[in-house]
């Protein structure tokens, strides 16, 4: 779905009802026809870099071999990643490595319900918690400004992705 004239938003099912390879006919289709666009983000239910669950699980691992080569290809801006119940935001990443042009990955999916601790010393992760949150997204022609607010309604982290980097708050 397009919104607006900067950004390009595909929603996808982390192999609940469809499997990852079954899907990844559409996603090209759509990240292709959101190449004029600034912006092109995913939503999916199972994080590709889960904040609480084994890296290896197999849903996370099967969005890494079926979406992330197309997620890097097409310049994928943000991943919106849920199921963990934890914030995450991790560093920048394309090919599966560090990389300051590559995607940003946020969630894990901490509103409304009770909150994981985070596994710690995962190699993509810039920053975690357990607090409940909601991302507060801000689309612009030449960034995405993101801010997590907390339930007490301060935000507590922010980050800028632009076309070549991702400048961070603290």
């Amino acid at each position: 779905r397009q919104f607006g004239a900067n950004l390009g938003m595909i929603v996808l099912d982390s192999g609940h009802v469809a499997k990852h390879e079954t899907q990844v006919e559409f996603l090209e289709k759509h990240l292709k026809s959101f190449s004029q666009l600034p912006f092109r983000v995913a939503v999916y239910h199972v994080p590709l870099y889960p904040s609480h669950r084994p890296y290896g699980g197999k849903a996370s691992a099967a969005g890494r071999t079926h979406w992330l080569p197309l997620f890097d290809a097409h310049g994928l801006a943000i991943g919106f990643e849920h199921h963990d119940h934890t914030f995450k935001r991790t560093k920048r990443l394309k090919n599966n490595e560090l990389n300051p042009e590559g995607t940003l990955y946020v969630g894990d999916g901490s509103a409304g319900v009770v909150s994981r601790k985070p596994e710690k010393g995962r190699w993509y992760m810039e920053k975690t918690s357990s607090k409940s949150h909601v991302w507060i997204v801000d689309v612009r022609a030449d960034e995405i400004h993101l801010a997590a607010m907390s339930r007490k309604g301060e935000i507590f982290d922010e980050a800028t992705v632009e076309a070549a980097a991702v400048v961070v708050a603290e």
